[in-house]
């Protein structure tokens, strides 16, 4: 009996075995019989279970290269609407600004750029540009600006360099108001999102014996223009039937079923346009007499203005009060770079003064910046280019405008003057993601945009790209090998 007991535990325990086992016993083969998948038993099913879990879990951890949302974390960023924000965040959903601010949440997956020790200004915009969409680039008329512009036009990526990712090209003044202007996106590499807006402002010369001229003065532009008095009185003319053409079309809104809808020529739809506040309308005016006679047209049609050149704008306040003004300024221009000599014997103030942008902004104007060349250097004398924007309001701050109007001159005033600041000028919730990744502050004169995103798609790299990338962030290194060579 002692020798039957340890073969009795032993099978015991091998039923205990097997009813614990979930895998049903393979059926008996018989000679001859041939197994198939159905009747193997087979841990493959579970094995791909446990793969698939596993590759999930991956998927979840690993981030998505095709994310719409882009972070900027951890950066100084200067919003212009608002204080700056330390360590904040600016969240980018495809080519908008989603949230801005400390503290936010960054969705899983999200494209990050490390903004440690970095500064995040909005696109800088440049109120007059020449040629940055292309060579002999010209907004026409029903022609497609975006089919004349070339994406990888080297001023393009030369802007891009500069921080500038709006720009305003074409247009010049005329008596009869001339529709004009194309306002555009520096985005290289595409046209998507290129085209902002076509035919954008209305160019007005309203006194002038003179050749027409660009806004600040300099080579003449065109023909001479008509005598003093022939254009304003064609400007007073045209503006006195757009006011009666708007006094129609209010009637007719009012009752449609009084009569047939007012029509009128395209200059006086335009001037019609620019009294509702639709479109800028650009007037040059210099000395302190033009001032005077621009301040009672404004007064009297209620006509708001951009006031390019402005020159003895700090001693016309008074005059100025009477009207509706923006400012288009160059803050380093001298009688020397385009104004008109003055006659000492006239009773004129004398013109250019550093201090005149800050004159106007302690008066309650808004004033944008731009360089005396509307076009950008490829010549190697830089300086008074476009390039040299950011230095424009530098100066204006140099003469007494504060840090706040100096930064918005390049950014949210001049998006106010071309009436497009709904989109761009400042880093807001809403607003397109045109953005600059700089090393220093937006106006210290020794920063690089290192990043440029524009419409939430990054158009520019500083060390991908050699037009500056042999200038280190750290300045107390030297440049990086032989720059004009190695590059």
């Amino acid at each position: 009996m002692k020798r039957l007991r340890v073969p009795f535990l032993v099978a015991i325990l091998i039923g205990c075995v097997t009813a614990l086992d979930p895998t049903p016993p393979a059926p008996e083969s018989k000679p001859g019989d041939t197994a198939t998948s159905e009747s193997r038993p087979s841990s493959r099913p579970r094995r791909r279970r446990a793969e698939s879990r596993a590759a999930e879990a991956k998927a979840e951890t690993r981030p998505a290269v095709d994310s719409p949302f882009t972070a900027i974390v951890d950066a100084t960023i200067w919003p212009v609407s608002g204080p700056p924000i330390r360590r904040g965040t600016v969240l980018v959903f495809e080519n908008r600004i989603l949230d801005v601010g400390r503290d936010i949440p960054v969705p899983e997956g999200a494209k990050i750029i490390d903004g440690k020790g970095k500064h995040v200004a909005p696109g800088f915009i440049a109120l007059r540009s020449l040629q940055t969409f292309g060579g002999g680039f010209m907004a026409r008329g029903e022609d497609s600006p975006g089919d004349q512009a070339d994406p990888y036009n080297i001023r393009m990526l030369m802007a891009l360099s500069a921080g500038i990712t709006t720009a305003f090209e074409g247009g010049s003044p005329s008596p009869t108001g001339n529709l004009a202007g194309f306002i555009g996106k520096h985005t290289y590499g595409t046209l998507d999102g290129l085209a902002v807006k076509d035919k954008a402002a209305l160019w007005v010369t309203y006194a002038s014996t003179e050749p027409l001229r660009g806004p600040f003065g300099g080579d003449p532009i065109g023909p001479a223009g008509p005598s003093d008095q022939s254009a304003k009185q064609t400007v007073r003319d045209l503006l006195k039937r757009a006011v009666e053409f708007r006094k129609a079309r209010a009637k007719f809104i009012a009752d449609p079923a009084g009569g047939k809808a007012p029509t009128a020529d395209e200059n006086v739809t335009a001037f019609a346009r620019a009294l509702d506040g639709e479109i800028p309308v650009f007037i040059r005016a210099s000395s302190r007499s033009e001032l005077a006679e621009l301040a009672r047209l404004s007064e009297e049609f209620n006509l708001p203005v951009i006031v390019t050149d402005a020159t003895e704008a700090w001693a016309s306040l008074p005059d100025l009060a009477r009207g509706r003004f923006m400012f288009m300024l160059n803050p380093r221009q001298r009688p020397s770079d385009g104004a008109e000599p003055r006659n000492r014997l006239m009773d004129e103030p004398t013109g250019w003064r550093p201090i005149n942008p800050a004159a106007l902004e302690k008066a309650g104007y808004t004033f944008a910046v731009q360089p005396l060349s509307p076009s950008i250097s490829t010549d190697g004398l830089p300086g008074r280019d476009l390039m040299a924007l950011p230095m424009e309001a530098c100066f204006a701050i140099r003469g007494g405008a504060s840090e706040e109007a100096g930064l918005a001159s390049i950014t949210l005033a001049a998006a106010k003057i071309l009436k497009i600041d709904d989109r761009v000028g400042s880093i807001d919730a809403g607003k397109d993601a045109d953005l600059l990744v700089m090393d220093r502050e937006p106006l210290d004169y020794r920063s690089f945009a290192e990043i440029v995103l524009v419409n939430g798609k990054v158009v520019y790299e500083k060390d991908k790209v050699s037009l500056f990338n042999h200038v280190p962030t750290d300045r107390s290194t030297p440049l990086r090998g032989n720059w004009w060579r190695d590059r």
